[in-house]
């Protein structure tokens, strides 16, 4: 046999053996990209099939060049869908897109002088079918969702995943399975469908997320990526836009940027919320005017991260309805900052809100309609605790007649046990309000029921203040944050530990000017005498201002005649020293509140109006 024929023909094989090779891995790598499925999951991760893809685009799960890919959900995603809208009352379809850009350099330059680029998102319904179930589509028939590409074109990344999420609009639950059919997407890149997820709706964004996440509404949107503004009009149609106890009305996360302060402030429908020293804060719908409006960011927008509207699990439900009446025992969790200006209209109760210190759980705030709605509830407790020559007493309403008690109050869990206690003993007759403000005690873990037949009130730890609107709203800030550090005093033993360090290296001279002070005014009744009381006003006293401002402050009260009366050598003292000696004290206790809680002096918020 001649041997070079031989290695001849063995060349021809081994060519051919690598071309059958080679035509095997691109059948198999072009089959796999033109049969890409798209799976559907649970907000949970739980599997529920594949999309049922109608067109070519769809099998292929990649579309370009204004194509649109067509899918069918099946009956289990249907049913998926249904649940999910029993569960949450709205249901939303979460698409994780994948955008690859041009590797040309000279075709993305022409991509990048382009002003939109689109991707576009929508659902199908019954009417994009004629009567033999073929596709009959229109895109002008439909909302859609809009991502202009051109923001997030970049020459070092050129493939983008991000997530978009399109609330199913819905009046009602049959709604959901009647008429929503599928979904299509449009691209003028080219983009693939990863997967989708049937998830409660959430509209806004967040960009701290390993992928961006962008939510809509059942009205759709424009995405453009550079987010300097979002509208939130249409989420009126998602979430219920008006509290009842029946009803859940949602909130707002608020991310801002891992900083060691960080700061930034929103507009929501005109009306500004500024956030200081929080990476993330939760925002109720019931502390703004116009909740479902369109929010634009304002100082500090770089910080911002995210911005998202979805279900409230904190707040309440028909658990608001007190064994008394329509009374509200369940807080709405706040940052105290917003209190003095949140909209009395949205109110739960007209006569009363009730709060909850988000970062501080057991300590309740009230905020009453007036000073006689605010006595009925703490009138009596006030002499019964502070009110020198009659703390341990349970005043009559009789005797109570004409008797001052507080602007504004603030009572430790020990406090409430001592008075529901001897109430209970003398079979005592309560105020009606007094014996709903016991209900929410109980109701809110700040006092536990026991078998005791002499003392049925045990403290559980915890704290509760009150403000009126009454209060001139120039005042009401500095007094909600005198009472607010009372609250900190009375749950906090390292903060009182270091208040009592404070207070012994005080000034003596300032000292007992502030007792004198306290003694020469009949209102206030403090037994100067209590020495955990006369630190406690100390305190208060002194951080309800803001830097700078005690000494000043306690200059004025030492030109009243009441006051010069009462000690007048030590008003001279005070008013020849400035008060530099409740100013040196503020710097003090000021290190240690911005150490511990990142709070300022003269405000217990992080958050304002």
């Amino acid at each position: 046999m001649d041997i070079q024929k031989l290695k001849n023909n063995k060349s021809v094989y081994i060519i051919l053996f690598s071309l059958a090779l080679f035509f095997v891995v691109f059948i198999i790598s072009y089959s796999r990209l033109t049969t890409q499925s798209v799976p559907v999951f649970s907000e949970k991760g739980a599997d529920h099939g594949i999309l049922n893809p109608i067109n070519s685009f769809a099998k292929r799960s990649c579309v370009n060049k204004g194509r649109t890919a067509f899918y069918n959900f099946t009956d289990v995603q249907k049913i998926l869908i249904q649940n999910t809208y029993k569960e949450s009352n709205n249901v939303s379809v979460v698409f994780r897109l994948t955008v690859k850009f041009p590797s040309s350099a000279k075709k993305l330059s022409g991509l990048e002088a382009v002003e939109n680029i689109p991707v576009q998102i929508g659902f199908l319904d019954s009417n994009d079918f004629d009567k033999k179930g073929k596709l009959n589509f229109s895109l002008e028939n439909h909302k859609l969702v809009s991502c202009n590409m051109v923001h997030v074109l970049e020459p070092e990344k050129k493939i983008k995943t991000f997530d978009v999420s399109f609330a199913i609009p819905c009046d009602k639950l049959s709604n959901v399975l009647e008429s929503k059919e599928g979904i299509f997407i449009q691209s003028e890149l080219t983009l693939w469908l990863q997967n989708i997820i049937i998830s409660p709706a959430i509209i806004g964004f967040d960009i701290s997320r390993e992928i961006p996440f962008y939510g809509f509404s059942s009205n759709g949107g424009k995405l453009d990526f550079d987010i300097t503004s979002f509208d939130f009009t249409g989420s009126s149609n998602i979430f219920p836009v008006l509290y009842s106890p029946s009803s859940i009305m949602p909130e707002y996360t608020l991310k801002l940027k891992s900083d060691e302060n960080p700061e930034a402030s929103f507009s929501f429908g005109g009306e500004n919320i500024t956030i200081k020293r929080l990476e993330e804060y939760h925002l109720s719908t019931l502390a703004l005017k116009n909740p479902f409006s369109n929010m634009v960011l304002k100082n500090h927008s770089e910080n911002v991260k995210a911005v998202l509207l979805g279900i409230n699990h904190d707040s309440v439900s028909d658990e608001s309805l007190g064994n008394n009446g329509p009374y509200v025992v369940n807080p709405i969790k706040t940052d105290p900052g917003l209190i003095t200006g949140w909209p009395q209209e949205n109110w739960r109760f007209s006569e009363y809100e009730l709060f909850e210190w988000d970062r501080n759980p057991n300590v309740l705030f009230f905020d009453t309609k007036n000073y006689s709605v605010q006595s009925k509830f703490f009138g009596r407790i006030a002499f019964f605790i502070e009110k020198e020559g009659y703390k341990g007493k349970l005043l009559t309403n009789e005797e109570l007649e004409g008797k001052h008690d507080y602007n504004a109050h603030d009572y430790s869990a020990e406090s409430f046990e001592k008075f529901f206690n001897k109430a209970f003993r003398l079979n005592f007759r309560l105020n009606p309000e007094e014996e709903l403000l016991l209900e929410i005690l109980v109701r809110n873990n700040i006092l536990e029921r026991t078998t005791d037949p002499l003392n049925p009130y045990i403290s559980k730890g915890g704290a509760v203040l009150s403000i009126s609107r009454q209060i001139p709203y120039y005042n009401r800030v500095s007094l909600l944050a005198h009472e607010g550090w009372h609250t900190l005093y009375f749950i906090d033993p390292d903060f009182r530990d270091y208040v009592s360090v404070v207070y012994n290296i005080f000034d003596p001279s300032s000292k007992q000017f502030l007792t004198d002070y306290f003694k020469s005014q009949p209102s206030l009744g403090y037994d100067t005498n209590d020495e955990y009381l006369m630190q406690n006003e100390f305190m208060a006293y002194i951080l309800q201002h803001k830097e700078g401002q005690a000494g000043e402050y306690f200059v004025k009260r030492a030109s009243w005649p009441s006051v010069k009366k009462f000690t007048p050598d030590l008003c001279n003292y005070i008013n020849e020293t400035a008060g530099s000696g409740f100013d040196d004290c503020l710097l003090m206790l000021q290190d240690f509140v911005f150490d511990k809680y990142k709070l300022k002096s003269g405000n217990i918020g992080l958050c304002s109006y």
